[in-house]
């Protein structure tokens, strides 16, 4: 909370802002102003119709709405219409007042002090609403009707559905002839500041406030609340949050005082609008702080980065950034994300990732606090998803952009397993290390979840999608040296390099360097004789199933893999059974007998008992099932031995046909 409070403070030294000013709320939905004209010629109070302009952004501070709660009225004399005007009018801004004007009928007992003309004012303009209140519902009424037809019309005619909002509010002529928005009245806004600050100390009908220590700043001997709920992750009515307490005392447990929750509510504005991101079903705020007291220059970069999209799509400013955010690298589901640019900042600024859940507006349910993430780390990430991309150039996944990101660890860890996503997420994040059983044991679940296709059939294409974005977050993992393995790879020999590209035009004779070459440039991965096996086992696999759908529109063989779901025994037993098939089908091609000929000497090498668990042995046969294709060519004398068959021979082609 204490990051939140500072960059509220930046902010507000920055734009100099008074704290009325931080306090309305800000809806950038709002697509018009209705507002209710009452001329006032220094004796009387009259109703003169109603005023419609469209919503400018720089105005906020002239409408001064602050949003109250659902049930009742706001902070001030403005509202948000919804579909029923008379409602809006008669819950917001007549009972705004009170029945018979009681809401001020004691001066001595209002949270500001008006002087009388202030107090007239207010009297006057509740007797014209009473008095004219049908002439102004229907008048308001139709008006409404009128801009929000004109204002959908205009918004399908650009391809946007977003449903529009008004704001309702009232506008002022005074004797002077000029026109004023309740914005403009000093007394109008010391009422917000007070009724604003009023919402943290009186709650539950209860006064919550004290002398004490202020638990951001703290200031001592200061007046301090205890209802604080700009984000309303706990409650003071609920014993889990306070099991010993009154709760009036609950500003000995939270206690913030009036400065630093001005401060906290800018930073929400600010972190709502800018720093609010989407992360596979989740959002998260990105909370920046800074570790030393930072250079102005360096403050505006940082906030230049925060508010690059806005910025640039207004062309206001011209913002120095060390790239265009269209060609940035993402990490993430978000196309706004900023993680690339900050990843450029110095060491002087760390990042905390709250990512939280907002059922409704009075609640918030904190899922995952990721602290302090220094921009060196995001670089590492950013470096090793580079890693990875160049490793992958040959688009496994049949696209152009199947580059790495979160979405690829979200496949390996679906909805159903959200809090172990988020886990996994916060270990990337900071460093930690991520088990290889752990994340086989999860990619295998998500690869047999996605066998079979929306009619009930094998789907070799959903299988592949699955087990390649498994085996590059592996791959990710490694790079970030986060990839925790029960055998030690300290000694295993690393060939650093791109994946392996087979071309159709290479003689078989060097087919077996080529797989060889694979299998060392993914050491880590392959550390076992057993593991080379499986994997080229899947690979000879994949191709059967490939001539089968070929030649039979079917894949019989399928039944003998069992769900994918094997053992040691059960996968020795594929090998015979492979070969035999491809003889009975004449395309046990000279590639694929050197691929048997490894199998068999990988499995005699391992021996008995490999000490790998069925997940373990099943992800590797998938692995080398959705590989198959990258293992697919033909020698001039293999095309010889299918003279009459069509050109089958790119990987490309290959996919298309499983699919």
């Amino acid at each position: 909370m204490w990051e939140i409070r500072e960059l509220g403070r930046y902010l507000q030294e920055r734009e100099n802002l008074e704290p009325f000013q931080i306090l309305i709320t800000r809806d950038k939905n709002i697509a018009g102003v209705l507002s209710i004209i009452i001329a006032n010629d220094g004796k009387t109070f009259t109703y003169a119709g109603i005023d419609y302009r469209e919503y400018q952004n720089q105005e906020i501070y002239r409408y001064l709405y602050s949003r109250g709660t659902s049930r009742g009225t706001n902070i001030t004399l403005a509202a948000i219409i919804t579909d029923n005007v008379k409602k809006t009018f008669e819950n917001k801004i007549l009972n705004w007042f009170g029945k018979d004007f009681k809401n001020f009928a004691n001066k001595e007992k209002l949270p500001i002090s008006l002087s009388d003309d202030d107090y007239n004012l207010l009297k006057g303009l509740y007797g014209v609403l009473v008095d004219e209140k049908s002439t102004i519902i229907k008048d308001l009424d139709a008006k409404y009707k009128e801009v929000y037809a004109s204002v959908v019309k205009e918004r399908k005619e650009r391809k946007d559905s977003t449903k529009p909002s008004f704001l309702m509010t009232v506008l002022l002529k005074m004797p002077d002839g000029l026109a004023h928005f309740i914005g403009e009245l000093p007394f109008m806004r010391k009422w917000l500041v007070a009724q604003k600050k009023r919402t943290i100390f009186f709650k539950y009908k209860t006064e919550s406030r004290g002398i004490g220590t202020c638990y951001l700043c703290k200031k001592t001997n200061v007046e301090v609340y205890g209802f604080m709920t700009t984000f309303p992750f706990y409650t003071l009515d609920k014993r889990v949050f306070s099991p010993h307490m009154n709760i009036e005392d609950g500003w000995k447990q939270f206690s913030v005082c009036s400065d630093c929750y001005v401060y906290i509510e800018r930073a929400k504005d600010y972190l709502d609008e800018y720093l609010t991101f989407r992360f596979y079903g989740h959002r998260y705020y990105l909370i920046p702080k800074f570790l030393l007291p930072p250079s102005d220059e360096l403050v505006m970069d940082v906030f230049d980065v925060f508010e690059y999209r806005a910025k640039q799509a207004k062309k206001e400013v011209e913002i120095k950034v060390k790239a265009d955010i269209k060609e940035l690298q993402k990490l993430t589901d978000d196309e706004d994300e900023i993680l690339e640019l900050l990843a450029e900042e110095p060491n002087q600024l760390a990042l905390t990732l709250l990512f939280f859940q907002q059922p409704n507006k009075g609640q918030m349910n904190v899922e995952l606090i990721i602290p302090e993430v220094l921009p060196s780390r995001l670089k590492k990430l950013f470096d090793a998803k580079t890693a990875v991309d160049q490793r992958n150039e040959v688009h496994l996944l049949g696209e152009e952009n199947d580059k790495f990101s979160f979405g690829f660890v979200r496949r390996v860890f679906p909805s159903e397993f959200d809090k172990t996503f988020l886990e996994v997420t916060k270990k990337i994040f900071v460093g930690k290390p991520i088990s290889f059983n752990f994340v086989i044991s999860h990619a295998i679940r998500s690869i047999r979840n996605s066998i079979f296709d929306a009619n009930g059939k094998v789907s070799i294409f959903k299988i592949r999608d699955a087990t390649i974005k498994a085996w590059i977050t592996m791959q990710f993992l490694y790079q970030l040296k986060i990839l925790e393995f029960n055998t030690p790879i300290e000694n295993i020999k690393k060939i650093e390099g791109g994946d392996l590209i087979l071309s159709t035009k290479e003689e078989y004779k060097d087919f077996e360097e080529k797989i060889t070459q694979y299998l060392e440039q993914n050491a880590a991965f392959f550390n076992t004789s057993a593991k080379k096996g499986i994997f080229l086992l899947g690979v000879l696999a994949g191709n059967l199933l490939y001539h089968q759908r070929s030649e039979r529109k079917s894949m019989p063989f399928w039944s003998k893999l069992n769900g994918l779901r094997l053992d040691e025994k059960r996968t020795k037993a594929l090998l015979p059974k492979i070969i035999n098939k491809l003889e009975e089908y004449e395309k046990n091609y000279p590639t694929y007998q050197i691929l048997e000929k490894m199998i068999s000497k990988y499995f005699i090498e391992a021996g008995e008992q490999w000490k790998l668990s069925p997940d373990q042995i099943s992800f590797y046969f998938s692995l080398g099932l959705s590989l198959s294709s990258e293992f697919s060519f033909k020698t001039e004398n293999d095309a010889e031995e299918s003279s009459n068959e069509e050109d089958t021979d790119s990987s490309s082609s290959n996919l298309e046909k499983f699919m």
